[in-house]
């Protein structure tokens, strides 16, 4: 089929199916959101029986999905050479199967009393054909790789709510924390994860199309959309079937399941629509153009008007001025239309993501330990030499995020920001020149964070399940009821495991 044809039959699809407004919000994030392969190698069995100092709590297990990286193995070093009366014993779960491995000893009752919620894949890594997406092509660290069940852990009663802990924190307190990122890691009110920094998952488009805001309904996005020119489409039209479902419907499965009753709907109109939707997909996208070309065409079809969204990450105040220099015109940070016009943003933690056993010996001493995750660790100099290595995110710590904020608005780095824009963003294809941000995209930027609500954190293995069933229906070998039949059967057993 030629492009122009596949871009009459997407938009006729959009327009003649109800499916749009079940399942449109899982397109709009292809190639926003990148999914996992296990990580890392190496890795030894954790201590099988407890010894007098676990007991007591005078020794601390601390278990680990990924290597020692620089920062975590100076937190165990410091803490246990600043304590001599309870000690950080770590249990290495860093290997391929370390995630599983994990899961068996938590139900076995070998519960370590603080534990990493997520196994980092590799670095830069995609699940399936890279997906063009710039003008904010950045390394996927802290997004991809294994995700521990976070919800189910918390029904089942193994981990700690770590509100009160910060709360009675005498250095921190919610007034000294940019909250919003952890309100959205709450399970019914009780915050059971801490990470230290965080950017934002969107979907930019010109204001002149969608207002200054950041959530609009599917009506909403319907009425604009119908108004573009023939061959539009709502993202880059590079996404596959793959694309669709694993960059997107993680985050979406756990909707289909029940996890207090063990019940699955995934025989539902909503579901059936949305596996239709991603069926009318290509299985692979083909072309002769080189990558910087596809990446020019699909630049060009966001400039000319042809392409409603755009995906883009804010990990920083910067680049909301930015877009607006991208668009040349003022950018709205909208997200993806939602049923209700909630929230179409999300945020996703960087860096270790930790959790508080509630079985842990030693509560107050796993607190001093897990805290410095959530401190301020930067000075003037340091925070401007972060921004010029590209190594500075968004900042739970309040004194941080203010820092890094001056540091962009005041202009420190901005000589250097122009020149790793110019040199290393593709200059080639479109001249764009930084400039400082004001406190007008300061506004913009904390009204962003301020009505984001989600927290990306898919069910891997789930989504497997699922996307291997589906496979005979994408393929044409197998009805649709005959792999929803499937599904359920697959995802009950799988959830009668970790119930």
């Amino acid at each position: 089929m030629r492009t122009g044809e596949y871009f009459s039959s997407h938009r006729n699809f959009l327009r003649e199916n109800s499916i749009w407004k079940h399942t449109l919000f899982l397109l709009l994030f292809v190639a926003l959101l990148a999914l996992p392969a296990c990580g890392s190698t190496g890795g030894e069995n954790p201590v099988e029986t407890e010894t007098e100092a676990e007991t007591d709590g005078s020794v601390l297990t601390f278990a680990i999905l990924n290597p020692l990286e620089n920062r975590t193995k100076f937190l165990v070093n410091s803490f246990n050479s600043s304590h001599e009366d309870v000690q950080i014993e770590v249990w290495d779960y860093s290997d391929e199967n370390g995630v599983q491995r994990l899961l068996l000893d938590l139900v076995a009752g070998n519960i370590p009393d603080v534990m990493e919620l997520h196994q980092y894949g590799e670095i830069g890594a995609y699940r399936g054909n890279q997906m063009y997406v710039w003008p904010t092509i950045q390394s996927n660290y802290g997004i991809d790789g294994s995700f521990l069940p976070y919800q189910q852990l918390v029904q089942k009663g193994y981990l700690e709510n770590l509100w009160p802990y910060i709360e009675n924190d005498p250095d921190y307190g919610r007034e000294n924390i940019v909250e919003q990122p952890l309100r959205a890691a709450e399970v019914d009110g009780g915050l059971y994860m801490l990470f230290g920094d965080f950017y934002i998952s969107t979907l930019i488009a010109p204001q002149r199309l969608v207002g200054d805001r950041t959530s609009w309904t599917f009506d909403e996005f319907m009425e604009v959309f119908e108004s573009m020119p023939p061959g539009s489409t709502p993202l880059q039209y590079t996404a596959t079937q793959h694309d669709v479902f694993f960059h997107l419907f993680s985050m979406t499965l756990n909707q289909f399941v029940d996890w207090d009753t063990g019940k699955t709907s995934f025989d539902s109109e909503n579901f059936r629509n949305t596996i239709a939707f991603v069926k009318s997909f290509p299985a692979e996208f083909e072309t002769n153009l080189t990558d910087n070309e596809v990446i020019r065409d699909i630049i060009d079809r966001v400039l000319g008007g042809y392409q409603l969204l755009h995906p883009i990450t804010i990990g920083k105040v910067l680049e909301i001025s930015n877009q607006d220099q991208f668009f040349q015109e003022p950018a709205a940070f909208i997200g993806c239309p939602t049923e209700e016009g909630s929230s179409g943003s999300y945020f996703t933690a960087r860096g270790s993501k930790l959790a508080m056993a509630s079985a842990c010996k030693n509560k107050d001493a796993a607190w001093e330990f897990m805290r410095p995750i959530i401190a301020k660790r930067y000075t003037l100099k340091s925070m401007e030499e972060a921004h010029r290595m590209e190594k500075c995110y968004l900042s739970i710590n309040r004194g941080d995020y203010d820092l890094a904020n001056r540091v962009d608005m005041e202009g420190m780095v901005q000589e250097w920001l122009n020149f790793n824009w110019n040199i290393y963003s593709i200059s080639r294809i479109i001249d764009i020149e930084t400039e400082p941000p004001t406190e007008n995209d300061l506004r913009r930027l904390e009204e962003l964070i301020d009505n984001t609500t989600s927290l990306y954190w898919p069910d891997d293995e789930l989504a497997n399940i699922v996307w291997d069933s589906i496979g005979p229906y994408l393929a044409g070998h197998k009805s649709m009821d005959d792999v929803i039949r499937l599904i359920e059967n697959r995802v009950k057993l799988y959830v009668d495991e970790l119930r």
